[in-house]
C-alpha cells in the first residue's frame, strides 16, 4: 500500500480554468514514492552535476515545504477523545501515519482539526492537544513526510536534499528546512521567530553569506508574509534570492471542491479518506480556507453550478451562508476574516526572484452540482493548463508581480506535476545553479 503525499496539501489545494474538458470526478492518489532508480541512488542529479562541473561556492538555502508537507508530531494530555480513542499519548507521528487511516476508530479526525475562535479570530488545536512540526532547522520534517514501514512511499524533498548533498551541501551548516503546522493560515508568531533565527545562523557561520529561500506550493504563502514583515535593511543584508516554486498566489478551486463536497484521498489502490471525513477536517482548517480562489484568479467565472444558481468568486458570501453540515459555521466565519487577509498577497521585493512551475497537466477548473446542498459528488470540469493542483492563472501571477531586468527569471517546466517538479532534474540542476557558484569542467 502506498501513501498520499502532498495528500491535503495538494489535495485541499489549487486549481485553474480554460478550455475545459468535461472530467466525470475520480479519487486523488497523492501517493509520492522513490522510483527503482531513485531508491539505489537519491541524490544522482547532484552526482552527475558534480561530473561536469566544479563547484567553487556554496551558498546558504532555507526550504519551506507545501500545505501537508510537513510531517507532524502529536502529544494528547488529557484530550476530550471519549471512550475509544486514547486521552493520554507520549509524543508520536500523526502526520503521516498510514496505520491510523486504516484505524476504524478514526482517531486522527479527531485529534487534527483545529478550532476557530470568532471573537479573537484565532485557531488553535483542540484541548489536549498539542501539534509541531517535525525537525525545524534541520531536514527529517520534509524529506520523508513517514517515518514508518511506507518511508519511500511518502518521499517528498529527499532527492532534492540528496542532490544537493552531492553537491557539498551539509544539513545544518549551509542547507536547512522550515516546517511548519500546515493547518493553520499562517503560523505567524512561532514561524517569523524560527525562521528569523535559523536566517540568521545560517548567514552567520558560512562568512556573512546571504541565504537562498525556496518555497513550495503553500510555502511561498508563509514566505511572503514573513519577508512581508521584515525591513528592506534586514532583506538586504540576509536573503540572497526568493526561488518561487508551483505557488498558489490566487487560490485555486480544488480547496472550494474540499469544502464543499470534499475529496475521496486513495493511497495506493485503497480510499483512506472518504469525502465526509476530508470535508469535516478540511473545513476546520484555516490553511484550506485561505486558498480559496481570490477576485484575480478568475473574475467572473462560474466556479460552482447548482440547479438553482451559478457561482463565482465574488458569490462565495452567498455560497457559503447556504452551506450545511459538520463546521459549515466556521467556515462561514473564517471566510469573512480570511477573504480580506493578505493571503494571497503580492510578493515581496526580493532581487531576484524565481518563479518556477509545471504546466501542461489536467487541472481542475469549475464544478457542476446535481443539487443545491452539495452532498453529492460533482461533475469535476478540467483543463490541461496548470500542474494538476495549481490553476496557471494562479501560478502565472508570480511572473506578473516581478521585475525581470533585475535579475529575476520565469521557467515553466512542461508537462510536470505539482510534486514531481522538486524531484525534476531540470529543476534541480536550475536550482543548484542559482544557489552555488561553479564553472564547467573543460
Amino acid at each position: 500500500m502506498k501513501v498520499l503525499v502532498g495528500c491535503l496539501l495538494l489535495l485541499l489545494v489549487f486549481i485553474f480554468f480554460s478550455s475545459a474538458s468535461l472530467v466525470e470526478e475520480v479519487d486523488l492518489d497523492f501517493t509520492l514514492y522513490l522510483s527503482e532508480e531513485e531508491k539505489i541512488d537519491p541524490g544522482r542529479i547532484g552526482r552527475e552535476f558534480l561530473e561536469s562541473n566544479r563547484v567553487t561556492k556554496l551558498e546558504p538555502i532555507v526550504l519551506v515545504p507545501g500545505l501537508v508537507g510537513s510531517a507532524l508530531n502529536a502529544e494528547l494530555n488529557g484530550a476530550s477523545n471519549g471512550l475509544a480513542c486514547p486521552s493520554n499519548k507520549d509524543p508520536y507521528r500523526i502526520w503521516i501515519d498510514a496505520l491510523q487511516f486504516a484505524d476504524l476508530r478514526k482517531c486522527i479526525f479527531k485529534n487534527l482539526p483545529l478550532q476557530y475562535d470568532a471573537n479573537t479570530q484565532t485557531y488553535s488545536s483542540l484541548q489536549g492537544v498539542n501539534i509541531s512540526p517535525v525537525d525545524f532547522g534541520g531536514v527529517n520534517g520534509v524529506n520523508y513526510l513517514s517515518n514508518g514501514t511506507l518511508k519511500n512511499e511518502t518521499s517528498y524533498m529527499q532527492v532534492l536534499i540528496e542532490s544537493l548533498e552531492r553537491v557539498g551541501y551539509i544539513v545544518g551548516q549551509n542547507l536547512a528546512a522550515a516546517p511548519y503546522d500546515w493547518r493553520y493560515p499562517y503560523d505567524g508568531i512561532a514561524f517569523d521567530l524560527g525562521l528569523d533565527l535559523l536566517i540568521e545562523n545560517l548567514y552567520n557561520i558560512n562568512n556573512s553569506t546571504k541565504v537562498h529561500v525556496l518555497g513550495h506550493s503553500m510555502g511561498n504563502i508563509y514566505l511572503a508574509n514573513f519577508l512581508d514583515k521584515r525591513p528592506d535593511e534586514w532583506k538586504n543584508k540576509y536573503i540572497n534570492s526568493f526561488l518561487s516554486v508551483a505557488g498558489p498566489w490566487s487560490g485555486a478551486s480544488l480547496a472550494l471542491r474540499t469544502l464543499l463536497s470534499g475529496l475521496s484521498i486513495k493511497i495506493g489502490p485503497v480510499s483512506v479518506l472518504n469525502y465526509e471525513d476530508m470535508r469535516s477536517l478540511s473545513r476546520t482548517l484555516g490553511s484550506v480556507v485561505n486558498l480559496l480562489p481570490d477576485s484575480y484568479y478568475s473574475p467572473g467565472q462560474v466556479l460552482v453550478k447548482t440547479p438553482s444558481r451559478n457561482y463565482t468568486v465574488e458569490d462565495f458570501d452567498d455560497l457559503f451562508e447556504i452551506l450545511q453540515g459538520d463546521n459549515a459555521e466556521a467556515v462561514r466565519q473564517q471566510y469573512k476574516v480570511l477573504k480580506n487577509n493578505v493571503a494571497h498577497m503580492g510578493l515581496p521585493q526580493i532581487r531576484p526572484t524565481y518563479c518556477l512551475y509545471g504546466i501542461g497537466k489536467d487541472t481542475e477548473d469549475w464544478y457542476e452540482y446535481p443539487t443545491s446542498n452539495f452532498d453529492e459528488k460533482p461533475i469535476v470540469y478540467k483543463n490541461n493548463l496548470g500542474d494538476g493542483v495549481v490553476p496557471l492563472q494562479s501560478l502565472r501571477k508570480c511572473q506578473e508581480m516581478v521585475n525581470h531586468e533585475d535579475g529575476s527569471q520565469t521557467k515553466e517546466f512542461n508537462l510536470l506535476g505539482h510534486i514531481d517538479l522538486v524531484k525534476d532534474p531540470e529543476f534541480i540542476n536550475f536550482v543548484i545553479n542559482v544557489i552555488t557558484e561553479s564553472e564547467p569542467i573543460l
